[in-house]
């Protein structure tokens, strides 16, 4: 096994109804598309004439996804976003 830190937390949610197990399964998936979403913005941008992918604007789909994920981690995944991809251009 390789001594390098891990890039993924695993852990095991098990609902306890059919009600949370749905709630679960909303939560999990609403946040795949709005990483998508910011990223595919960010990219509309850069291809803009004279665009610059750090001015791109997605705040409107804090209030598509507020209900479902809660509008701290919506700014936490948009946070993460800008992060990965202005590590992914310096490297």
């Amino acid at each position: 096994m390789s001594s390098r830190p891990q890039r993924t937390n695993e852990y095991t949610a098990e609902p306890t109804t059919e009600r949370y197990r749905q709630c679960l399964f909303d939560w999990l998936a609403a946040q795949p598309p709005l990483w998508n979403q910011i990223n595919y913005r960010r990219r509309q941008q850069y291809f803009a004439d004279g665009g610059d992918v750090w001015d791109a604007e997605y705040s409107d789909l804090y209030d598509e996804y507020a209900p479902i994920l809660g509008k701290a981690t919506c700014q936490q995944i948009a946070r993460k976003n800008s992060v990965v991809s202005q590590t992914r251009l310096e490297s």
